[in-house]
């Protein structure tokens, strides 16, 4: 018992010490319903599989653990809310990049690609409404169904929070296994709505709904399958990849070195490629572009 409690103490405060270097370099607040729905992927030590305590020095060391899960939870949380805040930025670095850039350089196309995502994400700018999921490409009946599932779920969370501080258990393991069933609820929209539906509530949200690759590394599996800067990586091994973070997921699963499809958009033609399962080698951002079709 001892040492099984020992050792996860350890694993979850190396979690937590991680996770608080994201949550320093964010700032103070929580994340969206977008956001959180990215963490509710993120797995978590289950305190409960460890032995019931028998006596009283184990109950509170077993009270300790169920703390740091908890904030362990929370970190990871914010740690993928930053990769999507440092997606975000990279984006925009990009853009004031080929604001300042002149006409006559070489990447001028890329350049004029930036300027025009920065444009559209002006124009999108605002809440999020059935106009602008209409327009993002869903139909009326979708669009409404949609909204109001998501804003059902926002209600959701602001009653939660609400009762568990009124009540006093804002922390507790009751607080945190109810907002993963509603994190869950909203990383179910993509299934439940399809992949075209919520590419244009990405779009809509003015969330990144393609990858874009920055730069390919020299000699790295990228290049080997002709990759190039520009090009837009739309799925991995046959699955829509919208963010960097999903298509980063998706390199490390299944079996290393196996050779997986990987469509993209380039100059607006359509194309197959195929890479090994692992690393990538390349450098890639989040791009807004309106859905196809």
């Amino acid at each position: 018992m001892n040492k099984a409690i020992f050792l996860y103490v350890g694993l979850v405060a190396g979690g937590v010490a991680i996770g608080a270097l994201a949550r320093d370099a964010i700032g103070p607040g929580e994340p969206s319903p977008s956001q959180a729905a990215v963490a509710a992927t993120t797995s978590v030590p289950d305190v409960s599989s460890l032995p019931t305590p028998t006596n009283d020095q184990e109950r509170a060391v077993m009270g300790m653990l169920e703390s740091l899960s908890l904030a362990l939870s929370q970190e990871a949380e914010y740690r993928l809310v930053l990769e999507e805040q440092i997606d975000s930025l990279s984006e925009r670095v990009d853009e004031l990049q080929a604001n300042a850039a002149p006409p006559a350089r070489a990447d001028g196309a890329l350049n004029a690609r930036a300027k025009e995502r920065m444009r559209r994400r002006d124009q999108r700018g605002g809440p999020l409404t059935v106009d602008r999921l209409v327009a993002a490409g869903m139909d009326n009946s979708t669009a409404q169904e949609f909204k109001a599932k998501v804003d059902d779920l926002a209600m959701q969370r602001l009653y939660l929070r609400d009762q568990a501080m009124r009540e006093g258990w804002l922390g507790e393991q009751r607080y945190r296994e109810e907002s993963q069933r509603l994190f869950q609820a909203q990383n179910n929209l993509r299934t439940d709505f399809g992949d075209p539906a919520y590419e244009a509530y990405l779009y809509a949200s003015g969330r990144p709904n393609r990858v874009e690759i920055q730069n390919v590394l020299d000699g790295s599996p990228a290049a080997e399958a002709g990759l190039r800067a520009g090009d837009q990586i739309l799925s991995y091994n046959g699955q829509r990849t919208f963010q960097t973070n999903e298509l980063r997921t998706a390199t490390q699963q299944g079996r290393s070195g196996e050779m997986i499809p990987v469509q993209i958009i380039r100059n607006g033609q359509t194309m197959d490629v195929y890479i090994p399962r692992g690393p990538l080698g390349i450098q890639m951002t989040g791009s807004s572009e309106r859905p196809e079709g």
